[in-house]
């Protein structure tokens, strides 16, 4: 943690590359335990570093892109009880953080899609259209021209 902390703090003004691979850190923390005590610790730990180097989009987007990992391994897709404690995790770190809104909105959708196969693009409707298109490329799938309206 201070390793990323100093890190996140001296390469602030960095593009996202330069800052190490924020994804795998995120794919680390997932790995590391599915216990939700100690994963919600652990959680508000690692997003207070995001939150202190000013860094939450950051963050977002490792998220995102952790949830596109995970889909990838579609025949190795974690339970849902997991991906349920992943995202509440979540949701108490950032829920004080407006930031963190867009961020969390992506993740609890993504993860809703997971929990449901990883097939079901009917779950993704409820996002504005850049979200959608967001995940839909996290995801590698077929863009929708008329699945969804746009927000």
């Amino acid at each position: 943690m201070s390793a990323l902390r100093d890190g996140l703090r001296d390469d602030g003004n960095a593009v996202p590359t330069d800052r190490g691979d924020s994804r795998d850190i995120i794919g680390a923390f997932f790995d590391s335990t599915p216990q939700p005590r100690i994963r919600r610790a652990r959680t508000c730990d690692l997003f207070q570093v995001y939150r202190d180097a000013d860094a939450i989009a950051h963050l977002g987007e490792a998220l995102t892109r952790h949830l596109g990992s995970l889909h990838g391994a579609a025949a190795d897709l974690p339970c849902p009880d997991n991906l349920q404690t992943w995202a509440a995790a979540w949701d108490e770190a950032g829920k004080d953080g407006a930031a963190f809104r867009l961020p969390l909105r992506l993740l609890r959708t993504g993860i809703d899609f997971l929990k449901a196969g990883g097939t079901d693009p009917g779950i993704l409707p409820d996002l504005n259209q850049e979200e959608h298109r967001l995940l839909e490329q996290v995801f590698e799938l077929e863009p929708s021209a008329d699945a969804w309206i746009a927000r």
